[in-house]
């Protein structure tokens, strides 16, 4: 482990925005084409039951309450803003110069971030302090990438996401001593992994299968029945590729077990550790029975509320003019 690196915070804005509650959204078009459908982004909540659908503001990106539950931080390609969970009004606007779309809140509302960082080419975890806002290194190491952090319920780790080349594992690091332990090197894609609350156990989504489309021709080469496309990653001579097959696994912290719950991605254990949302806005019991839809919209990044009636979510939805 090289030594730690601490930098100022440059800028923290704080301003005050009008409130976009309500169900009134604004369509945006590509310029001279009116036939191209509008895409609608929000952030939503909706009580854990699925009633109260409630808009808070238009935009996106990887979401979190705070600790009280008043507000909610929004991961950025720059930064960071928090709103007001109930009114959906902008009240901090956190500039780190970088990406931090993938985050986790301590119980201070610490906010500790996946960051690409120029000097090592390498995507590292950093620690933003929410009291005097500066930035500290977590992990610092070369020709690695590292992401998905969550802290475990007790706030003394972190499970994250590793990439040594080709291969991803899962990495827990004890965040007073700095000891970091692999969980498990079974190449399966993890994203988004978060410990149960008893943190016996980790839950994460894999995405290690692709899939073809063939662009011109409007159909699969290669067909996951019944799985969701993800992650368009690359078009070479009409033929796109994405990801699919995203199932939602639980696996012992020793690595005994695993268990497949079954196809989702993003999920999220309630505060209680009996059910998990996941994308789509879906919620389940914690062993993957009774899978329900919350509504008929589509949502992602899921997570709930510190008392677990609520759920902020990103709705997407593209409606044709």
């Amino acid at each position: 482990m090289k030594p730690k690196i601490k930098i100022l915070l440059l800028l923290v804005t704080i301003i005050a925005l009008n409130s976009c509650d309500g169900g009134c959204m604004m369509g945006f078009l590509d310029d001279g084409d009116i036939d191209s459908p509008q895409h609608f982004t929000w952030i939503c909540t909706i009580n854990s039951d699925g009633t109260g659908l409630h808009y808070l503001s238009e935009g996106g990106g990887n979401l979190q309450y705070t600790a009280d539950g008043t507000k909610i931080v929004v991961g950025l390609s720059n930064g960071f803003k928090i709103i007001d969970a109930e009114l959906g009004t902008v009240l901090v606007d956190i500039d780190t110069l970088s990406n931090t779309s993938y985050y986790t809140l301590s119980n201070h509302d610490d906010i500790c971030y996946a960051s690409y960082c120029e000097s090592t080419r390498s995507s590292d975890l950093f620690l933003l302090n929410s009291t005097d806002y500066i930035i500290e290194n977590i992990t610092v190491t070369d020709s690695i990438g590292e992401n998905f952090p969550s802290y475990s319920h007790d706030y003394s780790k972190i499970v994250y996401k590793q990439v040594v080349g080709n291969v991803n594992s899962l990495n827990m690091i004890e965040l007073v001593t700095n000891q970091i332990t692999n969980i498990c090197s079974v190449n399966l894609g993890y994203t988004y992994p978060q410990f149960s609350l008893d943190e016996s156990q980790i839950i994460f989504s894999t995405y290690n299968s692709y899939n073809l489309y063939d662009i011109n021709n409007q159909v699969n080469t290669v067909t996951y029945e019944g799985n969701r496309e993800h992650y368009p990653a690359s078009i070479y001579e009409d033929i796109m590729t994405f990801s699919a097959d995203n199932h939602i696994c639980k696996m012992n912290i020793d690595s005994s077990e695993l268990i497949d719950l079954g196809q989702g991605h993003h999920p999220q254990f309630s505060p209680d550790g009996s059910t998990i949302a996941y994308d789509g806005l879906y919620i389940m019991n914690s062993d993957g029975t009774d899978k329900q839809k919350l509504t008929d919209e589509f949502g992602e990044y899921p997570h709930f509320s510190p008392d677990g009636s609520k759920i902020v979510f990103i709705m997407e939805r593209y409606e044709d003019d």
